[in-house]
């Protein structure tokens, strides 16, 4: 399951790197960016009901240190009142926002964004975090970082 997992990303990051089918700019997709701010500014100020409410069932939260190199799925309440901490973007502003036109998600009417924080500590690594739209409907989904 990890391996395939693994395999995804390193497609997805290949797409986003190399295809002409990937958007990158923020002004692109407006809507998404103001749920964003709306998002990172509820994690910052601990908004656990603003968070359940505007995000998915099952919140993903990949290697965040809760179990070592492990990519869970908790559930959204559970996971805000006790992990919140681990997934609270970057202060930083300097993010891009991406969707794979062809989409890597089950229900091919969605669309599956990733705002991406390009990291430097030790070794550079990126955080993202992914929202599923589908029409008017917008949700946060999750946090997860590749290498």
């Amino acid at each position: 399951m990890k391996l395939k997992y693994l395999i995804l990303l390193t497609l997805f990051v290949f797409s986003i790197k190399c295809s002409d089918k990937v958007s990158k700019e923020k002004e692109n997709f407006p809507k998404i960016e103001k749920f964003w701010v709306s998002i990172k500014e509820a994690m910052e100020s601990k908004d656990i009901e603003f968070l359940v409410l505007n995000s998915t069932q099952k919140i993903q939260c990949g290697n965040c240190g809760i179990k070592l190199d492990s990519i869970e799925w908790f559930e959204a309440e559970l996971f805000y009142k006790t992990y919140i901490n681990k997934i609270i973007p970057p202060l930083k502003k300097d993010y891009n926002i991406a969707y794979d036109i062809g989409g890597i998600t089950i229900d091919t009417t969605e669309k599956l964004h990733y705002v991406n924080y390009s990291m430097k500590v030790k070794e550079e690594y990126n955080l993202l975090y992914s929202i599923i739209e589908k029409g008017e409907y917008i949700k946060f989904q999750g946090m997860f970082s590749i290498p």
